[in-house]
């Protein structure tokens, strides 16, 4: 089978890399291994320091406008909203080279931000939104999320039938009820206190299902 050799790629590969490593300090320029390192952090410094520089440069034009507005007698921000209520379409370094080699033409562009800002028409308050009423509250204790019909029945028997009934139970009687229903600490492990204070503040039932039955209820109510 035919050999296929590499050399003359790889020596194109690895000068390409001594040419862009060209000048570093010590064997960075001349051994192939740490000359690809530093060319490999390079580019990433690189990458990083373009994006570093523009955020620099925009805030060396914004020093220099701030600088030219206080001169002016006017702040840089009521400034830049001036000249985007007038409509004039110009970029900060524009504006920073006009306040450093042209103060004339700075000077105009103040006049017309302030004549831009005083004519800029107030924004209308939005009207606000009606709130949304709240759905009629149905006092059944059925309509709490984890109480089956043994639970329901053990509550019944005990004439608790109410949410606000269950609200006003103490904590000696929670812990008879849940003696009876024979599960301990199921009414703290479920929420059945929060959630029949959710209910009474006019919250809707948690479970689908529930809230299904609550409609019904209140639809039976109304005939």
């Amino acid at each position: 089978m035919v050999r296929i050799k590499t050399s003359v790629a790889s020596h194109r590969r690895r000068k390409r890399v001594l040419k862009d490593a060209k000048g570093q300090f010590g064997q960075r320029s001349r051994n192939f291994t740490q000359a690809k390192r530093s060319v490999i952090k390079g580019l990433v410094y690189e990458y990083r320091d373009r994006k570093v520089k523009k955020r620099e440069f925009r805030r060396l034009w914004i020093i220099r406008i701030n600088a030219a507005c206080a001169e002016e007698g006017i702040k840089y921000s009521r400034f830049i909203k001036g000249l985007s209520d007038a409509n004039v379409e110009i970029n900060r370094k524009a504006i920073a080279e006009l306040a450093v080699s042209s103060p004339e033409a700075f000077k105009e562009l103040v006049k017309i931000a302030q004549n831009g800002s005083s004519a800029a028409p107030k924004k209308k308050e939005a009207p606000a939104k009606p709130k949304a009423k709240k759905a009629d509250f149905v006092d059944a204790i059925v309509l709490i999320d984890g109480i089956g019909p043994k639970a329901e029945k053990t509550l019944a028997d005990q004439g608790i039938t109410k949410l606000t009934q269950l609200v006003k139970m103490s904590d000696k009687e929670i812990a008879e009820l849940e003696e009876a229903i024979g599960k301990p600490g199921i009414v703290e492990k479920e929420e059945w206190i929060v959630q029949a204070k959710e209910m009474i503040g006019g919250a809707e039932p948690r479970a689908q299902v529930d809230k299904d039955l609550a409609a019904k209820m209140r639809k039976a109510a109304e005939k």
